[in-house]
């Protein structure tokens, strides 16, 4: 449940348009400027920003800045954690990018690299960027995200030419005023003065250069060429980052405090709210819960938490139960300036009556991994159109789906028939409740249809659908069908897939498609091994989520009914039967050993972080 408050609260961050923070948490050996401290005025200070969440102030700390910022230990960073959507040299070629609402910028162009300002690079990987569905990276240490802020820094503009700037350096006099360590010996500032360097791009300290500040600093605009102003600009940075300094203490971030308060309203006509209610309010940094505080609803709906941690990169969210729905607000960062941090929320009566319900999405995935079957993966997502949640009703749940004709061995991606689900005549009904607005609920599912190079595929549906997707693999196998269109194979989540659209479907009629061919192999570890392994581990599906805005939803839908949870050690036995229900599986030949593996490992993952 927390992690996936913690998911949903960031997601919520990204569809409200989050901004960065505009105060950054110092690196080592990099000090950030204490509070209000002004400037020098030897290299003018950078534009503000329109930065406005999470700052953080800062005081001197008895230890000494022990090493400055090293941009290859950044490198392995990168590569891990960033070029899945930048690309391994930044020009934003990587394998997650085609999954991205917009592109992610080119780091590895030149203009942008010089007009970049490492502080801000920085505080983009610690606070994330919604907006752009770029995570926060907040489990970084403060000096590995600085170290990979420099290695990408690096890839706009190649090695500096280290030797070049230093000759440059000593034969125009600037050791004379900044001093050999940094330190200031003379009219000019010292770099390891806070902020100075680390607050300015490139740009910003060949313009410094190039104009001079008088009297103290002469132009050098025509002494120097611009390569060489550059090269100078580079190894000014770069003497930074090395920097080691026993007059710069470290400084040491100290959160402030501030005020989250909001209002509970019924958003449908005629409700009104309970006395007695309570409000949750829950702090994350990453997915792990770093604060919570419960507190009742005053008698006009209103609630307050005071004297509340303004940390930098921590998402707040408050959570409210009314009719066994629990309601969640948006999730933002807490500034802790004077302005309290609005999360009101919207509760809403119940009903039992679907008809309000509307299939979003239709996603619909073809697995051909198993000989004479094909295993059919299914993404529904909801909205709820009505002024009431939708909650489950005896014998067919909040929504109720038919399974195609001859449809075995079902399956979810979470949950299990007798928890989330109820079997029903015609298919299964999920049971938590769906509240109102557009794409509010999700859940996958799977099973398995028999297959012998033509399949008339038939999914009914009670309830209108706005648009389907049908993925098949990207070779030897191709659909047709009524409105069915062909939009080629496309790349999603590293995964060739062939992908059609359909536009859409009204209640109470069926997607048909009729799918031929065979595919390009069903061996262990070829075209088809592959996409079975993306379709099990849900990788495709999961890039689609992560489109649709949705990915909060994973593992399972978060709007849901605060029902009894089970206890640590039951879910560990839970975890545990499915790990041995799959081993039999495969022991019995019932998936190859790619799928099988990484469902494996998901499963061994999920019991781990649920023994700690």
């Amino acid at each position: 449940m927390k992690l996936r408050l913690a998911i949903l609260l960031a997601l919520s961050l990204f569809l409200a348009g989050c901004t960065l923070a505009g105060d950054i948490t110092p690196p080592p050996g990099l000090a950030t400027a204490q509070a209000g401290e002004p400037l020098p005025a030897t290299i003018a200070a950078p534009a503000a920003t329109d930065a406005t969440s999470a700052p953080v102030a800062t005081q001197p700390s008895a230890v000494t800045a022990p090493t400055g910022v090293d941009p290859a230990r950044g490198q392995p960073i990168w590569l891990e954690k960033c070029a899945p959507c930048h690309g391994a040299t930044g020009q934003s070629d990587g394998t997650m990018a085609s999954n991205l609402p917009s592109p992610p910028p080119q780091l590895g162009d030149p203009t942008v690299g010089r007009d970049a300002r490492p502080a801000d690079w920085y505080d983009a990987v610690t606070t994330g960027r919604m907006d752009k569905l770029m995570p926060a990276f907040a489990s970084l240490s403060d000096a590995d995200r600085w170290n990979v802020v420099a290695y990408a820094l690096t890839l706009s503009g190649g090695a500096v030419d280290l030797a070049k700037g230093e000759a440059l350096y000593a034969d125009n006099g600037c050791a004379a005023c900044h001093g050999d360590a940094l330190a200031g010996a003379g009219a000019g500032p010292s770099f390891l003065i806070p902020g100075l360097v680390e607050r300015r791009s490139l740009t910003d300290l060949a313009l410094a250069i190039r104009a001079g500040s008088p009297p103290a600093m002469q132009a050098f605009a025509g002494q120097l060429t611009d390569d060489e102003i550059w090269a100078l600009a580079g190894y000014v940075r770069w003497l930074r980052w090395n920097s080691v300094s026993a007059q710069a203490p470290a400084t040491q971030a100290v959160a402030v405090n501030g005020v989250i308060r909001g209002q509970v309203t019924n958003g449908t006509p005629g409700g009104s709210l309970p006395d007695g209610m309570e409000v949750t309010l829950a702090g994350f940094d990453g997915d792990a819960e770093a604060y919570s505080e419960t507190v009742g609803l005053s008698s006009d709906g209103s609630f307050e938490f005071t004297d509340v941690p303004a940390v930098a990169g921590r998402i707040y969210g408050a959570t409210v139960s009314y009719g066994d729905v629990l309601y969640f607000s948006q999730g933002a960062h807490l500034t802790g300036d004077a302005k309290p941090l609005d999360l009101s929320i919207t509760v809403f009566e119940t009903t039992t009556d679907p008809s309000g319900l509307r299939v979003e999405r239709l996603h619909i995935l073809f697995d051909f991994s198993i000989p004479d079957m094909v295993q059919v993966l299914e993404l529904w997502v909801l909205s709820n159109e009505s002024d009431r949640s939708v909650v489950a009703a005896p014998q067919r749940g909040s929504v109720e789906v038919t399974l195609p004709e001859g449809a075995t061995e079902l399956a979810f991606e979470d949950g299990s028939v007798g928890d989330r689900y109820i079997l029903t005549g015609s298919g299964f009904g999920d049971t938590q409740p769906i509240v109102p607005g557009n794409a509010t609920s999700q859940f996958i599912f799977s099973y398995r249809l028999p297959y012998d190079g033509r399949l008339a595929f038939r999914q009914p549906t009670n309830y209108a659908v706005t648009a389907a997707v049908v993925l098949l693999p990207s070779e030897g196998v191709t659909a047709k069908g009524t409105g069915l269109q062909d939009l080629g194979v496309q790349q999603m989540g590293g995964q060739a897939v062939h992908n059609y659209a359909a536009g859409a479907i009204a209640a109470g009629s069926s997607l048909e498609i009729d799918v031929a061919g065979k595919p390009a192999s069903t061996a262990a570890g070829g075209a088809s091994s592959g996409w079975t392994n993306a379709a099990i581990g849900l990788g495709v599906l999961g890039g689609l989520l992560i489109i649709a805005g949705l990915w909060w939803f994973r593992p399972s839908a978060a709007r849901g009914r605060r029902a009894a949870r089970p206890s640590g050690e039951d879910e560990a036995d839970r975890l545990l039967g499915k790990i041995a229900e799959l081993d039999d599986a495969f022991a019995a030949g019932k998936m190859d050993e790619p799928a099988y593996r990484a469902r494996r490992e998901d499963l061994k993952r999920a019991l781990r972080d649920r023994m700690r």
